[in-house]
C-alpha cells in the first residue's frame, strides 16, 4: 500500500502552531489550537480505488491529534479518509454533489458523512464553501480525549461537526471510489503536557497556609455560574480553587476539586494559574491552566468584587480563616474575552 512521496523542499517534520481558538477554564477548543508536531506534505498524489494510501500517526501519550487532507477529484468522485485503531474505525467521506439538494434548493451540495464501525453517527450538507469541481477540498479531522471535531472547505475551512472520542488513533486511510489527487497531507500530534504540582499536596497543607494568611482575597473559591458560548468553550467541571499570595501582590490558583474533562489527570494542590495585579483595583492579568495542561493567557483576566480590598472585620485573620463569607457577598470573575466565555466563584460557607 503506497505512502505519498516526500519532497526534500515540501515535506518537512515540524511544530505547527494552529493559532485559531483556544477555549479555556475546563474548557475545550471548538475548533483546533494547539502546538502540533508532525508532517506537512504538499504533493500531487494521485490514488484510486485500488491504491489507498496510508499514514502513520503517534498515538501514545499524546493530548491531540490532527488528520488533514486536501484532496482534488472530480465532482463525481467520493473519497475518504478511515482513522484506524485497536478499539475503533471512523470513517469521514466527502461524498459528490447531491442532486436532489440541488434541485430543491437551486445550489449544488456536498454531504460530509460520518461513521463508526459501519454504523452512521453524523451527515450534514454543505453548499458553500466548498468545490464542486476539481479544485482541492479539504477534510480536517482534529481527535481530542473526549471529542473528535470536523472542519471541511475549499479556501477556508469551516467547523461540521462535533462525535465523541474513542482514544487516538496510530493510523489513517485516505481512499477514493475512483480516481483522486492527493495535494496536502498534515499528519500531527500535541504531545500529553505536564501538569505541575505545587508544594501543597493534599487540603490539609492548603488550609495551614491559610491559616497564616492576612490577605482578604486568599482562599477557596467556589464555582457559581458561568456564561458560555458554546462554539468556542465548553465547562469541563465545577472547579474548586485555591488562592494564595505569590509574594509580589499576585496570586497562585491552585486546583482543589471538580474536574470532569481531563479528571484524572487532576489532584488537589496542582497549579491551575497565576494571577499579576494591573493598574486597576482588584484587576488581574490572568494565566490560566486549560484541562489538558495547556497553559493560556492571551487576553485573560480576573476581577474582585471590591469587598476583598479589605476584610470585613478590619482586617482580623480570625474572622477571615474561619469563615469564608465574611468579606461580603464576593465574586471572582474569569474573564476568557476570545471565547466570549466568563466564569464566576464565589466563597463557600463551609469553615476549617
Amino acid at each position: 500500500m503506497p505512502t505519498p512521496p516526500k519532497s526534500p523542499t515540501m515535506n518537512k517534520t515540524i511544530s505547527i502552531i494552529l493559532a485559531l481558538i483556544i477555549a479555556a477554564f475546563a474548557a475545550e477548543a471548538r475548533v483546533p489550537s494547539l502546538n502540533f508536531r508532525g508532517t506537512d506534505s504538499y504533493n500531487d498524489f494521485e490514488f484510486d480505488k485500488t491504491t489507498p494510501v496510508r499514514f502513520q500517526n503517534e498515538a501514545e501519550g499524546v493530548g491531540a491529534q490532527i488528520f488533514e487532507f486536501g484532496v482534488s477529484a472530480d465532482g463525481s468522485t467520493l473519497w475518504r479518509a478511515d482513522l484506524l485503531s485497536d478499539a475503533d474505525t471512523l470513517s469521514v467521506t466527502i461524498e459528490p454533489p447531491c442532486e436532489d439538494f440541488a434541485v430543491e434548493y437551486s445550489r449544488q451540495a456536498v454531504r460530509i458523512h460520518a461513521s463508526r464501525g459501519g454504523s452512521d453517527i453524523m451527515s450534514t450538507m454543505i453548499s458553500e464553501g466548498i468545490s464542486i469541481d476539481r479544485h482541492p477540498n479539504y477534510l480536517r479531522i482534529t481527535v481530542y480525549p473526549d471529542t473528535i471535531l470536523i472542519s471541511a472547505g475549499n479556501k477556508e475551512l469551516r467547523h461540521v461537526g462535533g462525535i465523541a472520542a474513542r482514544g487516538f488513533y496510530p493510523e489513517a486511510l485516505l481512499s477514493t471510489d475512483r480516481k483522486a489527487t492527493l495535494c496536502r497531507s498534515l499528519i500531527g500530534y500535541e504531545p500529553l503536557p505536564d501538569i505541575y504540582m505545587s508544594q501543597y499536596s493534599n487540603i490539609d497543607d492548603i488550609y495551614r497556609a491559610l491559616a497564616d494568611c492576612n490577605d482578604p482575597k486568599a482562599g477557596i473559591w467556589e464555582y457559581f455560574d458561568d456564561s458560555i458560548d458554546t462554539e468556542f468553550a465548553r465547562r469541563g467541571g465545577n472547579y474548586t480553587i485555591a488562592l494564595l499570595p505569590d509574594g509580589n501582590n499576585g496570586y497562585t490558583i491552585l486546583y482543589i476539586e471538580g474536574a470532569t474533562a481531563n479528571a484524572k489527570a487532576w489532584h488537589t494542590g496542582m497549579i491551575k494559574g497565576h494571577l499579576t495585579p494591573t493598574n486597576f483595583v482588584n484587576n488581574y492579568n490572568m494565566q490560566w491552566i486549560d484541562s489538558q495542561g495547556r497553559a493560556l493567557s492571551d487576553g485573560l483576566n480576573a476581577t474582585f468584587d471590591s469587598d476583598t480590598s479589605s476584610s470585613s472585620d478590619s482586617g482580623s485573620n480570625a474572622s477571615h480563616n474561619s469563615d469564608y463569607n465574611s468579606v461580603g457577598n464576593t465574586f471572582l470573575t474569569l474573564d476568557f474575552p476570545y471565547q466570549r466565555t466568563r466564569f464566576r466563584f464565589t466563597r463557600p460557607l463551609t469553615t476549617f
